[in-house]
């Protein structure tokens, strides 16, 4: 790690690139987790940029929070980003990562 650089980060730059908006990056394996992030610009009380903040969610630890939620009597959670790639699962948590296209 002495060399790593975040700046030179995809979530980094996303984050730059972002304005005022809080960026969610693709889902990807980090050591057998599947992980997404979300990453926003933080800038001081003038509106001067002074970095960037991000968060790692775990998506198998999402899923599991999510198996909480009731929808009527078999109802699931399921949340996909916009091309279709499900990123949890409450029910069947092995489909984390593939396209519900693909079942559907």
């Amino acid at each position: 790690m002495v060399n790593y650089d975040p700046r030179k980060r995809p979530f980094y730059i996303q984050a730059l690139d972002s304005g005022d908006q809080v960026v969610k990056g693709p889902p990807y394996d980090w050591f057998g987790n599947q992980l997404i992030s979300l990453t926003k610009q933080v800038k001081n009380e003038h509106g001067q940029f002074v970095g960037v903040v991000g968060v790692d969610i775990n998506l198998r630890e999402l899923a599991v929070m999510l198996s909480g939620i009731s929808i009527g009597d078999s109802g699931f959670v399921v949340l996909t980003q916009d091309d279709g790639t499900i990123i949890a699962d409450s029910r069947y948590q092995y489909l984390v990562l593939q396209n519900i296209n693909d079942f559907f």
